[in-house]
Parts: C-alpha cells; sequence; structure tokens
C-alpha cells in the first residue's frame, strides 16, 4: 500500500475509535430517517458488507468501489407505514359511535406511524482508477399519532440529508475505503393533545442545520474456492453531532458486520449478518422517567439473504427476493429490476424501537419505485 493509503486509513481509524461525550440529553438515531434503502429494509438492515450504488451513499461509503455500473443515475419514491391504522382510522371516520369506540380502544396507548420518502443520486464507479464517486440527496417524512384513553398527539419528523461520498480500492480489490459528508436539515414538529372527535391543531417546527461525517471499509476474502466473504466496519456520524434547537444529539455508531455468498444452483444467494454500535455508544430515551437505556447485543443486531434471479448485464438481477430479521423482527420484500431503468418493490419492515424492558415493535409496510439510467 502507498504512503497516501496509509494516511488515510490512519484518518479513518482516528475517527473509528473517538469516544463520544454526548451522554447528558435524548438521542436521535439519524439512519432512522435515510437507511431506507429497499434492497437494506427487507434484508432486516444487515447490509454494512454489501452496500453498493445508492446504497453505498448511505450505509458504507466503501461500497461506491464494488458498484457494477460506471454511472448510474436515479430518483425514487418510497411510502407507507402501518396499513392497519389507516384502515382502522378510514373505518372509524365512516362508521358510528362503536366503530368509533373500538378504533379508540384498539389504539389506546400506541403510536402508529406513517411515512414517505423521495431520494434523488448518482454514483460513478472509475474501476479502472481504483476509486468511486457518489451524491445525492434523502427527503424523509415520517408522521406519527401517539394515542391515550381519550386524547391524541401528532407529530412529524422531517429530515433532509445530502451526500458527498469517496471510495477508493486500496488492494487490488481487497480492502475498500470510503468516506461520506452529510449536511443535515432536521425539523420536528409537535402540537398539543386532542380530544378524540377535535380538529388537530396544526404543528409547529423547530429547525437544526448541521452536518456528520461517515467512514467505512470493506474487506473481501475467498475462504474456499465455492464461498466469497466480506467484512465491513463502519462509523456513523462520527464524533456525534449536537441538535441544539431541538435539545438532542445524534451519536456515533460504529457497526461491524459479515456477509458471504454460498453456491446456489437455481438463483445467486447472498447472506449478510451485521451488529450495530459495537461500542454501544447509543441509547434509547424514555421521556417518562427521563432516564437512558442501552439494548442488548440482540436489539441491535441484523442478519438477511437475498435471492437475486436472472442476472443482466449489468450485474443486477430482474427479480430478488429478500428476507431477515431486523432487532429480532421479521422483515421481507421483493423487487423488479425492469431493462436496469425501472425498480419496483414492496417491503413488510419490522422494527424494535425500545429497549429490552420496553420494546416498541413497529410493523410497517412500504411501497418503492424508481427510474434511473446507467450507462
Amino acid at each position: 500500500m502507498n504512503r497516501k493509503g496509509w494516511k488515510i486509513l490512519a484518518v479513518m481509524a482516528a475517527l473509528l475509535f473517538e469516544t463520544s461525550n454526548l451522554w447528558a440529553v435524548p438521542n436521535v438515531l439519524l439512519t432512522e430517517y435515510y437507511q431506507n434503502d429497499i434492497r437494506a429494509m427487507a434484508m432486516g438492515q444487515a447490509y454494512g458488507p454489501l452496500a453498493r450504488g445508492e446504497g453505498a451513499l448511505y450505509y458504507n461509503p466503501a461500497g461506491l468501489v464494488q458498484y457494477d455500473m460506471d454511472i448510474k443515475i436515479e430518483g425514487s419514491m418510497l411510502m407507507g407505514g402501518d396499513w392497519v391504522f389507516v384502515q382502522d382510522l378510514l373505518a372509524a371516520q365512516t362508521g358510528g359511535p362503536a366503530t368509533v369506540l373500538n378504533f379508540q380502544t384498539k389504539w389506546a396507548n400506541k403510536s402508529p406511524q406513517g411515512m414517505y420518502q423521495y431520494a434523488f443520486n448518482g454514483v460513478a464507479n472509475m474501476a479502472k482508477f481504483h476509486w468511486g464517486i457518489g451524491a445525492g440527496v434523502v427527503d424523509n417524512h415520517i408522521s406519527q399519532y401517539t394515542f391515550s384513553a381519550t386524547q391524541i398527539t401528532p407529530s412529524e419528523t422531517a429530515v433532509e440529508t445530502r451526500f458527498a461520498s469517496l471510495g477508493f480500492d486500496m488492494l487490488e480489490g481487497r480492502l475498500l475505503v470510503g468516506m461520506t459528508y452529510k449536511p443535515i436539515r432536521f425539523s420536528k414538529g409537535s402540537a398539543p393533545a386532542t380530544n378524540f372527535g377535535g380538529t388537530l391543531p396544526p404543528l409547529t417546527y423547530t429547525t437544526d442545520v448541521t452536518s456528520s461525517l461517515d467512514v467505512g471499509m470493506i474487506y473481501r476474502m475467498e475462504m474456499m474456492s465455492a464461498l466469497r466473504g466480506q467484512w465491513s466496519l463502519t462509523m456513523l456520524n462520527a464524533g456525534g453531532v449536537n441538535l441544539t434547537n431541538n435539545a438532542s444529539t445524534v451519536p456515533q455508531t460504529m457497526n461491524f458486520g459479515f456477509s458471504f455468498q454460498p453456491k446456489f444452483s437455481a438463483a445467486e444467494m447472498l447472506i449478510s449478518a451485521e451488529m450495530e454500535d459495537v461500542l454501544a455508544q447509543s441509547f434509547r430515551y424514555d421521556p417518562i422517567t427521563l432516564t437512558n437505556h442501552k439494548r442488548s447485543p440482540f436489539l441491535k443486531s441484523h442478519v438477511g439473504m437475498e435471492l437475486g434471479f436472472w442476472r443482466t448485464t449489468t450485474g443486477n438481477h430482474i427479480l430478488n427476493l429478500r428476507g431477515g430479521l431486523n432487532r429480532g423482527q421479521p422483515t421481507y420484500g421483493w423487487e423488479l429490476n425492469l431493462w436496469s431503468t425501472i425498480r419496483l418493490g414492496y417491503v413488510f419492515y419490522g422494527d424494535n424501537q425500545g429497549w429490552d424492558k420496553n420494546p416498541i415493535v413497529t410493523k410497517n409496510t412500504y411501497a418503492f419505485a424508481a427510474m434511473g439510467l446507467g450507462f
């Protein structure tokens, strides 16, 4: 490795092992507002070792160097949420008093969500020169309704994240490294609780504008003639970020993952696993007791599998079937890749946003559509 390569690795190592002291105020796990790649979600978010293309911008910038196309530009939309809640809400709006009472009883002390996201990305793999670049923007909006026995409290979090990424091939395809700079606009809207049947008031927003840095690496190895593996190490939001106006912090988190590709005659198979926050630098905040809670390794683990059928000349597959476990909750989905230009997909996405003694399980479904150009 040349001197420049060693300098890059030294900078990454310093960032990876820097400790965060942002523990006095609630955490915001920023990744939940931009790590919404259709492939990663269906695979339980075990995506650090596999990240490529636009997914490398969100999960691991080292993956820019393992992309199959030279240049790709794509726009996409992801939309979904708790469809059971939506159906119950529509029924309550058109039903009688008994239907409304059933709705209130069913959703009391729960917080269903709805989400829509727009993204526009461009990536380029300069394989001949051993580097790749990428840039993009993700505009994510999550609406949430928190119910008590008699009241409803609406809220919304809107996060616009921009990405500028570089990836480098350090050892002829065996060691990949990268970094991403992210300007962030974080807005949180809230309103007072309203009795059932009343008109919901408009939301009042508090906004922070900041930035953060991600660094990552992927190490490839041949374990056996029929088995290829990849290790990954990523540091997201290195050093932590203050959200002063929202009285919160974004903690740095280090993730460690591994993937392998066994031979499978009927399709191309990938299996991946990743552990988030291996240094235990993030926590879940309880607004009732004003206490912080760490999570067990089980609630920070992610595993996933993908089967790809009918590989195209661009390295994609026409049909992809995926499944996984995200923090102990099931995920699965499919994706169609038509002419390497149009992508359509569906995801069932389970998550546990609480901690061991207070699980907060969400089960949402999402539809995805994207149109791009690769050459």
